[in-house]
């Protein structure tokens, strides 16, 4: 990945030494120390790294961006039981918040024009961060599938509402501990997988997020910023329609709105939607984890087009 370590950020935010932090997971910074019009901040999902929106940041970059990829509290730690540790912790969200505050602050030095958006988990961060501070975001929303929603069931799960359902998740974690195997595995950009706790702070935003709005038919109401979102129909991670809803939502959709649904047919899955190539896992012989997306050259221009259009 082009850049360079995000030096400032991993003392100030995340208070670590670069050796603590796993190669390719490093917070990074995409520009030339100039500024330019336009700053962007990327953020990756639950349990994954900068490493999981190099693809996309890279074409940002090149239209000309400053680009700001923060590294999440909790994620990307070499010490398996530190790791462990911090995506447990119970302030993780509000360690979130605090992170994606920071990086806007520091692209606003660099461009009067700010957009922020994200893969996943970093989707919903953006979307909190765009309607709790829509003056900091001068530029656009961009959502890659999105994590606005769990589904019902998922979403009663990792919500802490009753002493039943927290036993039932802390038998789940302890009884797949062997079938999962280490927590800092063999993937070069994750975690080998979350933890129930982790997806809780998650929840806690997404729960954060509605609790804005007096209803439904309201959700979204307020977001001013142009929108551009892709999203996968076989996203089981992230429901659509969630996404759907706030394009749908959007005081301006025709004008200022755009989302590329992709459909079921093609089993684009989740995370496969920012990969521009296949990621092979760090074993060796190295194994491939997940396929690229096919359409990513034509989510590339229509991204660019779309930046043309609102944020020239």
């Amino acid at each position: 990945m082009t850049g360079i370590f995000w030096e400032e950020y991993s003392k100030e935010v995340l208070k670590l030494e670069n050796q603590e932090i796993r190669p390719l997971c490093e917070p990074k910074l995409l520009n030339d120390g100039k500024k330019t019009p336009n700053s962007i901040v990327l953020i990756h999902g639950l349990s994954d790294s900068p490493f999981s929106v190099t693809a996309i940041a890279e074409k940002f970059y090149k239209m000309g961006f400053n680009v700001f990829l923060p590294l999440l509290p909790g994620h990307g730690l070499k010490d398996e039981k530190k790791a462990m540790a911090a995506m447990t912790d119970e302030t993780l969200f509000t360690q979130w918040k605090e992170a994606v505050k920071y990086a806007v602050a520091e692209a606003k030095k660099m461009s009067d024009t700010v957009s922020i958006g994200g893969l996943s988990t970093g989707g919903a961060l953006s979307t909190h961060y765009v309607i709790n501070h829509p003056d900091d975001i001068q530029g656009a929303l961009f959502l890659f599938s999105a994590a606005l929603d769990f589904g019902d069931f998922a979403e009663i799960f990792v919500r802490k509402d009753n002493i039943f359902v927290e036993m039932i998740k802390r038998f789940r974690d302890k009884s797949k501990e062997k079938e999962r195997g280490d927590f800092v595995g063999n993937k070069p950009h994750a975690y080998a997988w979350a933890p129930t706790e982790s997806s809780e702070r998650l929840s806690e935003l997404i729960l954060e997020i509605e609790q804005k709005y007096p209803s439904k038919n309201e959700r979204y109401n307020d977001i001013n910023q142009p929108v551009f979102a892709v999203h996968s129909e076989c996203d089981e991670a992230a429901g659509i329609e969630e996404v759907q809803l706030l394009i749908d939502h959007h005081p301006q959709k025709e004008q200022k709105a755009h989302f590329i649904r992709i459909k079921e047919s093609f089993f684009v899955t989740h995370f496969r939607v920012v990969l521009e190539e296949n990621l092979y896992s760090l074993d060796n012989p190295p194994q491939p984890i997940e396929s690229k997306n096919p359409f990513f050259p034509e989510i590339i221009e229509e991204m660019k087009q779309f930046v043309s259009q609102h944020l020239s």
